[in-house]
């Protein structure tokens, strides 16, 4: 197995790319408890969702805690707000959601993490190639549904 090229990773796709593949693991399954769900929309209920929809055993993590960085990320750059202990839609929701791409903001990669927008300032090593980050993303899926059919997950 080649190794992976960090300065092409982080020229192509950014080097905050890990956070932001978080990101579209728990973008479907947090549209849907904000918008749709009759359950309260709370991070657990969003991470319960995510699992569900990924044929995960969720009994095997301590759901709060789960995606906690990416939970911050999010309330940074401001796609959700708390109200009462219930998630709502932040000022960026449409934003994150739409059709624009998200060089808009970018992600620390420590393990504090935060979120920063980046005021329509496009930074060059925070460029995408989505195509290349997409391509990724298949052969990850493909690779984990493969590993699932074998019993090795």
């Amino acid at each position: 197995m080649s190794k992976i090229r960090q300065d092409l990773v982080w020229e192509k796709i950014g080097y905050d790319w890990a956070n932001k593949k978080m990101l579209v693991k728990v973008y479907d399954s947090l549209q849907y408890i904000v918008e749709h769900s009759v359950s309260k929309p709370t991070w657990t209920n969003v991470i319960k969702h995510m699992f569900v929809m990924h044929n995960d055993n969720i009994d095997r993590i301590n759901v709060n805690g789960y995606y906690s960085t990416i939970r911050r990320i999010l309330k940074d750059i401001k796609v959700i707000e708390y109200y009462k202990g219930s998630i709502i839609k932040g000022s960026n929701w449409d934003r994150f959601y739409g059709d624009e791409d998200w060089s808009w903001f970018k992600t620390n990669t420590n393990g504090g993490g935060y979120g920063e927008i980046i005021n329509g300032e496009i930074i060059k090593s925070n460029q995408r190639d989505y195509s290349a980050f997409k391509a990724y993303a298949d052969s990850m899926n493909d690779a984990q549904h493969e590993d699932r059919i074998l019993g090795n997950i």
